[in-house]
């Protein structure tokens, strides 16, 4: 694979490095990497490690600079033809987009961290898929600029843990053995909070602990002022703090440290090399790092964004903790947070995540002309539904269908969210082309054919089926479901659309039974029959999300790790008395110390009365999340409570006890199954 990755710089910082290390890792496993940047000290290192690099001046704004830089990346796509473009900041991330609607070269971000919003939210492009290297800025992604969180991998930062290894034990140690604090951070003003407090505090800490030596590794903007200010702390504390530079090699002061004080990249660095952790900086304080508060720094990029201030008392609480504590406790700690990094952030592992994350960002190329056009009730932001297309695209794919469309509520949009080329399905004109040029229309799931509580969507996807099948389209349903249809010529319709079918698959013995019902009188064409078969709702394999997502959502939500929930999935037109006994079951839950939890797994239909019950149960409101974190979710419940059916199929898919409120026919129909099974 050739990845053309793309930044506005490679001077020292946390970002650079990861960009290094990510090429070096993928050079080591035989990809080919090209690198354009503004340049820098870390850009000269790798071209002499077999990455190529260019330089631009990708780091100005200037109009005639843009508009040079644009066309020298056009010039060098169409050149050298990568697989894909891989952008790192935001600025390139948009010159990429644009480079990329010329050439058709698929485009994914990596985001490092969070960027100022205003304005330049209008000029950020993602492309086709993102990475975030934390949980917290997957949510920030999702939540500022809409981007599905489907789309947004977490794959985090990688440490060459061979590299960044702790110094050989020592038997003996001398009495007056400097105790060495160290600092290490990009030194801008929004980041070097760290090295003022440690300057501050140096006349105090000298008098606490002997032989004190104070490093504070890095460059910025506010480099010259930290200096300034250690200069005139030093006359107070015997000289004992340093200022360096940057280093492209910083393992060895990171080695030979007794404490480090930081944030991010550099503080894994540090773990990697055996060093006790205080994790503070401008962004909030979280202390000393134990493997009990590691998920929740991990969660964060070990950034600390939900910790409190940093404040020159808590740093010094925390340096003078770690120095009265015994030197074996200290190494003993130490070692249990190296494991974890070992554990999660090798840069192999980065590496492999990577990879597999271009080869599913290849597969979403769009296409003009599709093989398969798939119809639903897609993006009206159903969780259900929507995990229904995902499926059916997943499920083509895999049979080795990519020429794929999708009917959806908007075009450009859901074109970008799915992942696939979208229509709008309110456009005729354009539904009805698409559907001639195509050679399958499947009907990916749910009940569409049905005319409770409106007859205008069964004549809708009626006519769909009679027009494909009037120009030659096969027409085939997935893990749908069928009725109830009541009045006599929305059934006659139903009748003759679904008897020109190839293929219908359907979830539950009651859709069946009616099908069957259906058809048994309609002439068939050339003695031709649809094959009619039971399958399982498209979303009955939805997978949960990742353990560590799962704790990361319940503790934004408030939730202390091991909390007991009971969850409720409710409907926005149910009657009263449904809300009051699902009501009355999360209070009686709520009175043995299990949380309730309200879903709206369709905000726009269901929010007002999930809130509203949410302040009767005193309970806890999520909305807007994907289907694998509604299943993770459900996993860590004690039982939950559906109107909805994809919560009764997502809890099913859990493995966590449920239970249907409702008349809707679906729920008794999935449960009948469940139990059948």
């Amino acid at each position: 694979m050739k990845i053309l990755m793309l930044t506005d710089s490679m001077d020292m910082g946390g970002a650079e490095t990861h960009i290094r290390e990510l090429a070096l890792a993928l050079v080591g496993k035989g990809h080919r990497v090209l690198l354009v940047s503004g340049g820098g000290r870390l850009a000269d290192a790798l071209a002499a490690h077999g990455v190529r690099t260019v330089t631009l001046p990708l780091s100005s704004r200037s109009p005639l600079a843009v508009r040079s830089c644009y066309r020298q990346l056009l010039r060098l796509v169409r050149r050298e033809r990568p697989n894909l473009i891989h952008a790192h900041a935001r600025f390139p991330a948009l010159l990429a987009c644009g480079v990329s609607h010329r050439t058709g070269v698929p485009v994914v971000t990596t985001v490092h961290a969070r960027f100022r919003t205003g304005i330049r939210r209008l000029f950020s492009r993602w492309g086709v898929a993102s990475v975030a290297v934390s949980e917290d800025l997957k949510d920030y992604l999702s939540s500022e600029y809409r981007i599905p969180p489907e789309n947004i991998t977490v794959i985090p930062n990688g440490i060459d843990t061979r590299r960044f290894a702790p110094l050989p034990p020592k038997a003996e140690t001398t009495a007056d053995k400097p105790f060495r604090i160290v600092f290490m951070s990009r030194m801008d003003d929004d980041c070097s909070l760290g090295a003022e407090l440690l300057c501050r505090l140096a006349p105090a800490l000298s008098k606490k602990i002997p032989h004190l030596q104070i490093e504070l590794i890095g460059g910025g903007n506010a480099a010259g002022r930290i200096a300034e200010l250690a200069g005139k702390q030093n006359v107070l504390c015997r000289g004992c703090i340093s200022v360096t530079g940057g280093l492209e090699a910083p393992e060895a002061r990171l080695r030979g440290a007794d404490i480090f004080v930081g944030v991010s990249r550099a503080a894994l660095e540090a773990m990697a090399c055996g060093v006790p952790v205080i994790l503070g900086g401008n962004e909030g304080f979280l202390g000393i790092l134990t493997p009990k508060n590691f998920p929740v720094a991990a969660a964060e990029n070990f950034c600390c964004r939900s910790g409190e201030p940093m404040t020159k008392d808590r740093l010094f609480h925390a340096i003078t903790t770690l120095f009265d504590m015994e030197r074996t406790g200290r190494t003993a700690l130490a070692d249990k947070i190296r494991q974890e990094v070992l554990r999660r952030f090798d840069r192999d592992g980065m590496a492999e995540k990577t990879v597999a994350f271009y080869r599913n960002a290849l597969r979403q190329k769009i296409v003009s002309r599709a093989q398969v056009v798939l119809c639903g009730y897609y993006g009206y932001g159903n969780a259900g539904d929507d995990a229904l297309l995902r499926a059916a695209i997943d499920r083509l794919r895999r049979d080795g269908i990519f020429r794929i469309l999708a009917l959806t509520l908007h075009g450009k949009r859901d074109s970008a969210r799915f992942g696939v080329r979208c229509v709008r399905r309110t456009s005729p004109f354009a539904v009805l082309r698409e559907i001639r040029r195509a050679e399958r229309l499947v009907f990916g799931g749910g009940t569409l054919i049905q005319d409770a509580p409106s007859r205008r969507s069964l004549f809708y996807y009626a006519l769909l089926l009679h027009y494909a099948e009037r120009h030659g389209v096969k027409c085939e349903l997935w893990g749908s479901g069928i009725g109830p249809i009541t009045h006599p010529l929305c059934r006659r319709v139903a009748a003759k659309a679904l008897a020109g079918c190839e293929r219908i698959g359907l979830r539950d013995a009651q859709s069946e039974q009616l099908l069957r019902k259906l058809i048994e009188k309609v002439p068939s064409a050339a003695g031709r029959r649809p094959r009619i078969y039971r399958e399982d709702d498209l979303a009955q394999g939805t997978r949960s999300t990742g353990a560590e997502r799962t704790a990361y959502l319940l503790r934004r939500a408030g939730l202390r790790d091991g909390a007991k929930i009971a969850v409720a999935a409710i409907k926005g037109d149910s009657p009263q008395e449904y809300y009051r006994e699902i009501g009355q079951k999360l209070c009686e839950w709520k009175r043995k110390g299990v949380t309730p939890l309200v879903a709206a797994l369709y905000p726009r239909a269901d929010r007002r009365a999930c809130k509203k019950l949410c302040r009767q149960v005193d309970g806890i409101f999520m909305e807007d999340l994907s289907a694998a974190d509604w299943v993770g979710i459900f996993r860590a419940a004690t039982a939950v409570y559906g109107m909805r059916l994809h919560a009764l199929i997502f809890a099913s898919a859990a493995g966590v006890p449920f239970f249907p409120f409702g008349d809707d026919p679906k729920l008794s129909g999935f449960c009948e199954k469940v139990l059948g099974e």
